[in-house]
C-alpha cells in the first residue's frame, strides 16, 4: 500500500526533445569538457541541446554545434532516437535525436576554447575546451551520449572504424 501511495505522489517525468551531434572529421569525433566543472561531474560530452519551438531536429543540431563549438556543420545522416532517463539529476526523460555531421569549413585547430556567455537556462556563463578525439576513444562519452556511435558511417577520410558502445 505504501508503494502505491508513493507511486501516486511521485511527479510525472517531463519528456524533453533533445538533439545530439556527432561531428566526425578524419576518423575523429568532436568532443568537449567543461572548464569550470569537474570531469567527474560533467564528463566528456558532444554537442547537444534542446529543440526550440518550430525547429526541426536537424536544424537544432546544426544550431547547437555552432553555439557550443563555433564550428559550422551540415547533417550527413539521421542516426535515430534514444530515450535517456535523467533522474535523479532532473525529473525528465530526454528523447534524443542523434545525427552525424561534417564540417562545412576546414578546421586547422586540434583544441580550442568555446562557451556560452548567455546560456538558454539563464545560468552563469560557461566555458569549455573542444578537441578532436580519436574514434577509438569515443567510449568515454558521459550520460548516454555514446548511444548511437555504432550507427556512424565513416568514409575514406575517416580511417578508424566506428565502435559500438
Amino acid at each position: 500500500m505504501a508503494s502505491e501511495q508513493s507511486q501516486r505522489m511521485r511527479p510525472e517525468r517531463r519528456l524533453v526533445q533533445k538533439v545530439v551531434g556527432y561531428v566526425v572529421d578524419h576518423g575523429r569525433l568532436l568532443v568537449f569538457t567543461h572548464d569550470d566543472v569537474a570531469l567527474e561531474i560533467a564528463g566528456v560530452q558532444v554537442p547537444a541541446g534542446t529543440l526550440e519551438p518550430g525547429e526541426s531536429p536537424a536544424e537544432a543540431v546544426v544550431r547547437e554545434v555552432l553555439e557550443e563549438t563555433g564550428r559550422r556543420t551540415r547533417v550527413v545522416r539521421d542516426l535515430g532516437v534514444e530515450r535517456y532517463d535523467v533522474r535523479p539529476s532532473k525529473n525528465e526523460v530526454h528523447e534524443r535525436h542523434f545525427f552525424q555531421l561534417e564540417l562545412i569549413d576546414e578546421l586547422a585547430l586540434d583544441r580550442w576554447s568555446a562557451g556560452e556567455d548567455h546560456p538558454s537556462d539563464g545560468g552563469a556563463p560557461q566555458r569549455w575546451t573542444c578537441w578532436w578525439s580519436p574514434m577509438e576513444h569515443a567510449h568515454v562519452l558521459c550520460a548516454g551520449f555514446g548511444a548511437r556511435l555504432g550507427q556512424l558511417v565513416l568514409g575514406n577520410d575517416d580511417e578508424a572504424p566506428a565502435q559500438a558502445v
